[in-house]
């Protein structure tokens, strides 16, 4: 036996995520290829649309809408201020209030944390949408590289998108029922879908919202799930405008 200590083992490998590094990322090839830019044509800087982050390739669309820090519905929220909640509304149209220093306290008692779905959504979500696919016990996983919890990865293999890039994990849907921690934070995975490509979820960082595209029947499942809120949708509709709209 040596006397050396043992190699620390990567970050990516360490966290107790249930989750496995994958080997490569061709499997996200068919991702890159299937999003649209962010820039619409002729439309300079319009807003990025859901097609951008969900396949337009699916019959049907949702918006999840993440829940207040106090755990209130947007729809709940919306009451105070009289805004009708439609596909495009955000968070500050919602609440009246937004980030700016005048507002910052009543703000931050009830801003989502941003681009990620809380742990009672997730495992909602990934409830409402077992029944609509094959590969269950396969399924990928991305996470954004901007959140820090993997360090410096040198040459490791990344799903590259033209304003993103993610690690890649495989495993199973089951693991959605539970929390992915990272020390003492929580982070719902940015991009995640079954093998057998049935439906697909994005979480974008910027967000307060998490967009699904499946057949109509799997959107008429979460559209209609208890657990969360969530709206109707189309590849063309504008993404959600986080804390500046």
């Amino acid at each position: 036996m040596g006397s050396g200590s043992a190699e620390p083992r990567s970050p990516l490998r360490g966290w107790d995520l249930g989750l496995e590094l994958a080997d490569g990322v061709s499997a996200a090839d068919w991702v890159v290829a299937a999003l649209r830019p962010w820039e619409r044509p002729g439309d300079g800087d319009g807003p990025v649309w859901v097609a951008s982050f969900v396949p337009d390739s699916y019959a049907a669309h949702a918006r999840v809408l993440h829940p207040a820090r106090d755990g209130r519905r947007w729809a709940d929220l919306a009451a105070g201020t009289g805004v009708r909640i439609g596909p495009e509304t955000g968070f500050c149209a919602v609440t009246g209030l937004d980030d700016s220093a005048a507002n910052r306290p009543a703000w931050d008692e009830v801003v989502p944390r941003g681009g990620s779905l809380p742990a009672a959504q997730l495992a909602a979500l990934g409830k409402a949408l077992a029944p609509f696919t094959s590969t269950p016990q396969r399924c990928a996983f991305c996470f954004w590289i901007g959140y820090g919890y993997f360090g410096d990865q040198g040459d490791c293999e990344l799903v590259r998108l033209p304003h993103r890039e993610h690690f890649l994990f495989t495993g199973p849907l089951a693991l959605t029922q539970r929390a992915f921690r990272f020390g003492v934070w929580e982070q719902s995975p940015s991009m995640w879908w079954p093998d057998d490509r049935a439906w697909f979820v994005s979480t974008d960082v910027d967000g307060y919202s998490t967009y699904v595209g499946g057949s109509a029947a799997c959107i008429d499942a979460v559209l209609t799930c208890p657990g969360l809120e969530a709206i109707p949708v189309t590849p063309e509709t504008p993404s959600d405008p986080g804390p500046c709209a």
